[in-house]
């Protein structure tokens, strides 16, 4: 059982490295993102913690239902920021988050069975996680199958005059930005 613990937290590990992957080159994008991901991880870790009903016999597999949920999660709410502010994921990075999610969900779905039938259904849990995890190997060697270009840290200007030529449109959406996220915390805007 530490095993599990150990390779469950280390995929926890690379899904948060993933997540910096995909968007930390976008510093106002990345600092909304990793502060919703981290507290809505924390959520469900509390809410499977309170879900538990201090079932002792029970804990680990709550436990590691809890880190699996919470990692489904994280990897949705990454998708839905990569979607909605247009970041450019590569397949390779959708394929491998992909993979993490289907495991996690199915994890999920594994022990929340083995939860309610301990018993009779051991078997056919062992052989359902060994699909789930297979067919995330298959998605990840898929995804990895050609070499994966280094990214350069190397930023490439532009000609100075296509700057002020998009300057105004980029604040303009800048602003409407910053309305959508003042409207989602419900706080108002400062004024200029």
């Amino acid at each position: 059982m530490g095993m599990q613990v150990v390779a469950t937290s280390a995929r926890a590990l690379a899904v948060a490295e993933l997540c910096r992957h995909l968007l930390a080159r976008y510093r106002g994008i990345w600092g909304l993102a990793w502060r919703v991901t981290l507290g809505s991880a924390a959520s469900v870790l509390i809410y499977c913690c309170i879900a538990a009903k201090y079932q002792w016999k029970l804990a680990l597999i709550s436990a590691e239902r809890g880190l699996e949920l919470a990692i489904a999660v994280v990897i949705v709410a990454v998708f839905l920021f990569v979607r909605y502010y247009g970041v450019e994921a590569k397949p390779a990075d959708r394929s491998l988050a992909l993979g993490f999610c289907l495991y996690s969900c199915f994890s999920v779905l594994n022990n929340t069975i083995l939860e309610r039938f301990l018993d009779k259904y051991v078997t056919l849990w062992n052989f359902l996680g060994m699909l789930a995890f297979l067919a995330s190997l298959l998605l990840w060697a898929w995804a990895l199958r050609q070499p994966q270009a280094e990214v350069s840290r190397e930023e490439t200007l532009l000609p100075e005059g296509f700057y002020q030529t998009i300057g105004p449109q980029i604040n303009i959406r800048l602003r409407l930005l910053n309305e959508q996220l003042s409207q989602f915390w419900k706080t108002e805007a400062p004024r200029n």
